[in-house]
């Protein structure tokens, strides 16, 4: 039996856990799957097996990342792998089914491709707020392995979205001294009347030298082993952006200059935060859906 008030939490990392303990404060019955290992989800949650939890539930909720490795589920905390087949396409037809970053569904099979899924990551508000987190999230990573206070840091964002913007906004707020680098004019436009220092990409090399701190979003190569080898060794590289990343990870080794690879900060620094946007990202698309 299923009722349009009960929630199934399935995988995830910490963000799930306290996701699926934030929805049953709020009154709902939430079933969790594949968080055995994750520790407290809240008293109220009902831990039971993936399939159970789908078949008691109308509106399930994956993970950020909804894919992790080939074709199983982002499920660090369960206690076996969960399979993302032909079973559990077989399980979901007919629920609300929510998902971060589902392109990696649409790769396992047509039938992952063809199911009504939606992805909260792309929805406009979560963006907005999940960027704050990870900025937050490179500012801790930057306080802790750089040997430096951010007042009076010569800083650069590499790219100008909705990450860069926070990074760098938070920065010039501590005292830093910023400067971003980004491609398209109108980009450098808002970049220089925010009174950050504008810089293109090709122009990198003549501002490389005295960098302290480099924050990466790009998700290509964009500092590379030319620019890491006039780096000042006490500097520190952080990237920001999904896999493979857009600085030389093996040039900054080779170099001695400390690099964090840091994608996901969310999950990682402010769990409890992020539940909370993933939770009110996907109760306002169902609020909208009902109107």
């Amino acid at each position: 039996m299923e009722n349009e008030s009960c929630f199934a939490v399935i995988g995830g990392d910490m963000r799930s856990a306290y996701l699926a303990g934030s929805l049953a404060a709020d009154g709902f019955t939430v079933y969790s799957a594949g968080l055995e290992n994750a520790g407290y989800c809240g008293d109220s949650v009902i831990m039971t097996d993936v399939f159970t939890a789908i078949r008691m539930s109308a509106i399930i909720i994956f993970p950020l990342p909804v894919v992790r490795v080939a074709t199983f589920l982002n499920a660090p905390f369960s206690m076996k792998s969960v399979s993302l087949d032909e079973r559990m396409l077989e399980a979901l037809q007919g629920k609300r089914i929510f998902a971060g970053m589902s392109e990696g569904l649409k790769r396992i099979s047509r039938g992952w491709e063809i199911l009504p899924v939606i992805d909260y990551y792309k929805v406009e508000e979560f963006q907005i707020l999940n960027a704050l987190a990870t900025a937050e999230g490179a500012l801790a990573l930057a306080l802790i392995g750089a040997p430096y206070v951010l007042n009076g840091s010569k800083c650069l964002v590499s790219g100008y979205g909705r990450i860069g913007k926070m990074i760098a906004s938070k920065l010039k707020a501590l005292g830093a001294e910023v400067y971003v680098a980004a491609r398209k004019s109108t980009d450098l436009a808002w970049i220089e009347t925010m009174g950050y220092a504008p810089i293109r990409f090709e122009e990198l090399k003549s501002v490389i030298r005295n960098i302290d701190i480099v924050f990466n979003t790009v998700p290509k190569l964009v500092i590379n082993e030319g620019l890491i080898a006039q780096m000042k060794r006490s500097s520190m590289l952080i990237d920001l952006a999904s896999y493979p990343g857009g600085i030389d990870l093996r040039a900054a080794e080779k170099y001695g200059i400390r690099t964090e690879f840091a994608p996901g900060l969310p999950g990682k620094y402010s769990p409890f935060s992020s539940a909370l946007i993933i939770k009110d990202t996907v109760r306002s698309i169902l609020r909208e859906a009902q109107k």
